[in-house]
């Protein structure tokens, strides 16, 4: 892989979502450390005072050897998704408004990789401070540029 890559990501909460989801398609820089994928993104969201936008900073490992995946938010939203089929994950969602504590179950996980891209699909229920949001599924897509 090239140092410079795209990144595709797609979300679906099959529970409220009604199959439309969400996609964000962001320009990134990938390394390769210690046999593991690593990808570092930026995303934006709007500010709602000054309508200004502001970056969350992404960084997303990928582990083949152990099938798991890492999803480190950084900036005025903060979490950490970690998806290993048949493990639960919780850490704290961080948001401008206070934290929530957020709990991940993944339920299926695949990696593909070639000379020039990786491909993972996520399968994962979430939860909420105990309480379950929805079943969900991502579906990543990262391509030198």
């Amino acid at each position: 892989m090239k140092d410079k890559v795209l990144v595709t990501i797609n979300g679906i909460q099959h529970d409220i979502d009604n199959n439309d989801g969400i996609r964000t398609i962001q320009p990134g820089k990938y390394k390769l450390v210690s046999n593991k994928h690593v990808v570092k993104y930026d995303e934006y969201m709007e500010d709602n005072d000054s309508n200004a936008p502001i970056a969350i900073t992404n960084f997303l490992k990928i582990d083949s050897s152990s099938n798991m995946v890492t999803l480190t938010k950084k900036g005025a939203s903060s979490s950490n998704m970690v998806f290993q089929e048949g493990y639960h994950h919780d850490s704290l969602y961080q948001t401008p408004f206070g934290a929530m504590q957020m709990s991940l179950y993944t339920t299926g996980l695949t990696i593909e990789e070639n000379d020039e891209s990786i491909n993972i699909s996520i399968k994962y229920s979430l939860a909420m401070n105990k309480s379950h949001v929805s079943d969900c599924s991502i579906t990543i897509n990262i391509e030198s540029i």
